[in-house]
């Protein structure tokens, strides 16, 4: 019996070997596992702390965009503001040339033109000088019958007794534009 013994202590003490071997292999695989998973945990968090950053500095960037993109809206709108207020003055300032081109254009050869002002009130001043009554009087009642005036006025009438010659003061109101 002893020798039935010797084999089977021989095979019990390989069996406890390899379940001592399989244990260690198990504890090595389980160490392994052990680091793999801490290790892709730091990389996680550090991947998380590094995408934390990516979002803050991204997060920056959208604010900052925002707050240009906010000014350059506020520049824009005060851009058209002062494009609408230029068209406005190029609008009057065409009128008023339309009026003066008028004004010329009616005057009576032998009346000579002093100054001719247009004012920012929407006025023309026009002085000059004329041998003839008769011509001061054609120009008033041929200024008004165009559709740029919608006031005429004698303001001034004076007439040089040496001379002859009539000076003459007149008002003339752009008719506004509906």
């Amino acid at each position: 019996m002893s020798i039935n013994l010797l084999p089977q202590e021989v095979r019990l003490s390989q069996i406890r070997q390899e379940q001592k071997s399989l244990a260690l292999v198990i504890l090595i695989l389980y160490g392994c596992l052990f680091v793999l998973s801490n290790g892709l945990l730091y990389y996680q968090i550090q991947q998380g702390k590094a995408g934390e950053a990516a979002r803050q500095a991204l997060r920056s960037e959208y604010e900052e965009a925002e707050q240009t993109l906010a000014q350059l809206t506020a520049e824009l709108a005060q851009l058209a503001e002062e494009k609408m207020v230029l068209q406005e003055l190029l609008q009057q300032e065409e009128e008023q040339a339309a009026a003066v081109a008028a004004i010329i254009e009616h005057l009576p050869p032998t009346t000579r033109l002093r100054q001719l002002q247009v004012t920012e009130e929407g006025w023309a001043v026009l002085s000059g000088e004329s041998p003839f009554l008769e011509d001061i009087y054609w120009l008033l009642g041929t200024l008004p019958q165009g559709p740029l005036f919608r006031e005429v006025v004698l303001r001034q009438m004076e007439v040089n007794r040496a001379t002859g010659v009539k000076s003459f003061t007149i008002y003339l109101q752009f008719d506004p534009r509906p």
